[in-house]
């Protein structure tokens, strides 16, 4: 009966690190870490103060966004290690489980227009506000179409899950309007036009 409870441990063990471990990994250790825009513009989850240092050194950032706010846990970490490394930190409360609106966008804008690249952009796992970003930044900066940009919803590290439904929620709403237009998603300037009409 021990030796048959020993075994059913060990396989739970075995299966709970099966399906949790690649999270991990990919999010803690990997940091979830990609590139948007080469050499200009790369995402992660949380990233740590070893990270941050090592990323510097590899990639030349110059600008992390935080897409947080300051209202976390690892802020004050964060905050300590971007200074002492003479990295520019912005601060954006970016919208977590709603629709990213056009304000959203221009307070990205007014971020990127006022800091220097290369940027290292960043939410909690790296997986939905990083990824929305994504996709504006790889159009935005990289000048990429947005068939590819749209790539950046998609995880690209196993056990992570692409983005969710609010975070593809906008990019979807365009598509639909492109669909039913009979126009090609073409790239940032389509796009930016839309969300203004949209909104209005």
């Amino acid at each position: 009966m021990r030796l048959r409870l020993t075994v059913a441990a060990i396989l739970l063990t075995l299966v709970a690190a099966a399906i949790w471990g690649p999270k991990y990994f990919n999010t803690h250790v990997r940091g979830n870490f990609r590139e948007v825009v080469p050499g200009v513009v790369y995402r992660s989850s949380q990233p740590t103060a070893a990270q941050l240092a090592r990323w510097q050194k590899r990639y030349g950032l110059k600008t992390v966004i935080n897409l947080r706010g300051t209202d976390t846990s690892e802020y004050a970490e964060e905050r300590s290690a971007t200074d002492r490394l003479g990295l520019r930190q912005i601060d954006i409360a970016w919208p977590q489980n709603r629709l990213l609106t056009l304000a959203d966008v221009r307070t990205l804008q007014a971020a990127v227009a006022g800091s220097p690249g290369p940027y290292l952009v960043h939410c909690g796992a790296g997986v939905n506000r990083s990824a929305a970003v994504a996709v504006l930044m790889a159009m935005a900066v990289g000048h990429q179409d947005y068939r590819v940009a749209r790539v950046q919803l998609k995880s690209v590290h196993w056990g992570l899950h692409d983005a969710d439904a609010w975070a593809r929620g906008r990019f979807a709403e365009y598509e639909d309007y492109c669909r039913q237009n009979g126009l090609d998603t073409d790239g940032w300037t389509q796009f930016y036009q839309w969300l203004e009409k949209s909104e209005r």
